[in-house]
């Protein structure tokens, strides 16, 4: 943004990245999707005192970055363990993945969105979803659901497909919403537990 500079710092081995801008406070975090150090300064502080600083965070940025490491080789354990594969990063392999993966998803909602009411999707998109399996916008009734799904079970695909189509009758996750999950998904509170064990990676 206009008016902001960034600089990269080196802090024993961890290389940080910090971007002077219009902040009261400095402000320090390992971003999760790639393990980078970030950081946020006021645009006028002096850089000898953002390397100072910087040095005095460094047993926190060392134990941040291995407790991410560690992190990250438990979910890769788990999700061998669990056969899952990962999702192809070749372009024409992944639009393929997509296509399998609406695909199915379509005959699972046809299956339970009559179970629910009368409401269906508008629109149905397969995306990549750092954080979250599936999404629904309320207003516009579309739902996307994260590509991963395809490499999970078939019971954590029906869990989500459940919880968005909840979405098309109650905005959010009111009593409401969870007794119309368990009315059609009873065990939905084992399948929401198996799946955070096996988050996206």
């Amino acid at each position: 943004m206009r008016g902001e500079k960034t600089e990269e710092y080196v802090v024993g081995k961890i290389r940080v990245l910090v971007t002077y801008k219009k902040v009261k406070n400095l402000n320090l975090r390992i971003r999760v999707r790639d393990g980078k150090a970030i950081a946020s300064v006021p645009r006028r502080y002096p850089p000898e005192k953002v390397h100072y600083w910087l040095e005095s965070q460094r047993e926190w940025l060392e134990h941040q970055t291995l407790k991410l490491a560690q992190m990250r080789l438990r979910q890769s354990e788990t999700v061998a363990a669990a056969g899952i594969e990962k999702i192809s990063e070749n372009p024409c392999q992944q639009k393929q993945q997509r296509e399998q993966l609406h695909a199915k998803a379509m005959r699972m909602i046809e299956i339970w969105a009559p179970k629910m009411g009368e409401l269906r999707p508008s629109s149905l998109t397969i995306r990549i979803m750092r954080t979250r399996w599936g999404s629904c916008n309320h207003a516009t009734r579309s739902i996307n659901l994260n590509l991963e799904l395809l490499a999970r079970p078939e019971w954590a695909l029906e869990y989500v497909i459940v919880h968005e189509l909840a979405h098309l009758y109650h905005r959010g996750h009111g009593p409401q919403f969870w007794e119309m999950v368990e009315d059609v998904l009873p065990d939905w509170k084992e399948r929401r537990r198996a799946l955070r064990k096996i988050p996206p990676i």
